[in-house]
This record gives structure tokens, C-alpha cells and sequence, in this order.
């Protein structure tokens, strides 16, 4: 198995998951209304052609030496779970407990993906995903990348793999420019006060 480092922010987030065991505080979701023109085996061959294409959704974390790692797992076609509800309450409080789950695990996927009818009869995708693998930009890319598939447009295979913004930063971070930056914001933040956290906002629903 071939291994790589964290970037940074990756192993901010692991070093925070085995502080806060069992949280969702890492996990990022949303749903994207599809309606009903859409098959559900359209929609899952989108969501597989997304997998395959872009190796930061089969990005894996393991231990090697005590030491977080992260490997690429081989892309195999799945048949993502389809959950179907009659009643909007039910739905309301199903997505409220997906949300909230945690997702993280040791050498598993860091996403799940459901395919969800809805009480209208209407499809929506159900997307959760760990902050190792993606933010909120990702997520933009994520919604266009599955609506032009499913609207029929060529979407070019991708050559970039996640590894390249592993090995970008280590070379930042070895280069005299890094040791610019560093002694730059160490003086603009040297008076700078501590501050303590904002008060945590209580969600006031699914938008």
C-alpha cells in the first residue's frame, strides 16, 4: 500500500477527530434536489463517474508508525443506498440524523452517498462528507460536476489527482518562500491577542 502525509489541514482535522471521538463537528453534508427526470440508475452512475474520476472521494486514513497516513483505495462501482419516504416529518428527522453522524473511521470511505425519494416523489442525492476529503469550494464543484452529467454534458476525464496538493505543500513548506511567509505573519500577529472561541450557533434547520 502505497502511503502519503497529511497535508496540514488534514491532520488538523484527524488530530481533532481522536479528541472529539464520535462528533460530527468534521462532517460536511447537503441535498441536492434532483426531481423526478432523473433514473436512479442515472443519478448512481454519476455518482460512481464522480468517485472515479476524482481520488480525494477514495482517499483512506490509516496509521503507519503511529503516525496518520493516507493511501488512494481502488475505484470499484457501488449501487449507493436508495431510501424512499412517505411522510415529510420522517424525512425531516432522517436528514437531521444523517447530518449529525460521524463519519470517520480508519481505512473506510470518507463520504457516504444516499439517494433519497422524497414524499413528492421527487429525488433528491443525500451527500455527507468528511473535511479531510473536500470543503465548501469542493462541494460547488461537486454540485456542477453531478448536474452536467446528469444533464447529458461530456465532462472531461481529470488528470489531477488529491496526491499533487500533498506533494505541492511539502514542497512549499520546504522552500525559502514558506520561510518568507512564516517570518511575515509571525511579526503581523506577534501583538495580537488571544482570543477565545464565539459561542457555538444552534442550527436552525437544513438549508
Amino acid at each position: 500500500m502505497f502511503t502519503k502525509n497529511l497535508t496540514s489541514a488534514q491532520m488538523n482535522y484527524v488530530m481533532g477527530e481522536l479528541t472529539y471521538r464520535n462528533t460530527s463537528r468534521y462532517s460536511l453534508s447537503f441535498l441536492l434536489h434532483a426531481d423526478n427526470f432523473y433514473s436512479y440508475d442515472a443519478i448512481n452512475n454519476a455518482l460512481n463517474n464522480l468517485v472515479e474520476n476524482f481520488d480525494a472521494y477514495r482517499i483512506h486514513i490509516t496509521t503507519e508508525q503511529e503516525s496518520p497516513k493516507q493511501y488512494i483505495e481502488k475505484f470499484e462501482f457501488q449501487y449507493f443506498p436508495l431510501v424512499e419516504f412517505q411522510d415529510a416529518k420522517q424525512f425531516e428527522n432522517w436528514i437531521n440524523g444523517q447530518k449529525n453522524k460521524c463519519i470517520f473511521d480508519f481505512n473506510q470511505d470518507l463520504y457516504e452517498f444516499k439517494i433519497v425519494k422524497k414524499p413528492d416523489g421527487n429525488h433528491s442525492i443525500f451527500f455527507l462528507h468528511h473535511h479531510t476529503i473536500t470543503d465548501v469550494w469542493s462541494i460547488t464543484h461537486t454540485v456542477n460536476y453531478i448536474a452536467k452529467t446528469l444533464i447529458g454534458q461530456n465532462m472531461e476525464d481529470n488528470s489531477y489527482s488529491y496526491i499533487s496538493a500533498v506533494e505541492n505543500e511539502q514542497q512549499y513548506v520546504a522552500s525559502k518562500r514558506f520561510e518568507i511567509d512564516k517570518n511575515y505573519w509571525t511579526n503581523k500577529l506577534y501583538n495580537y491577542e488571544i482570543v477565545s472561541y464565539l459561542p457555538i450557533l444552534k442550527s436552525t434547520g437544513y438549508t
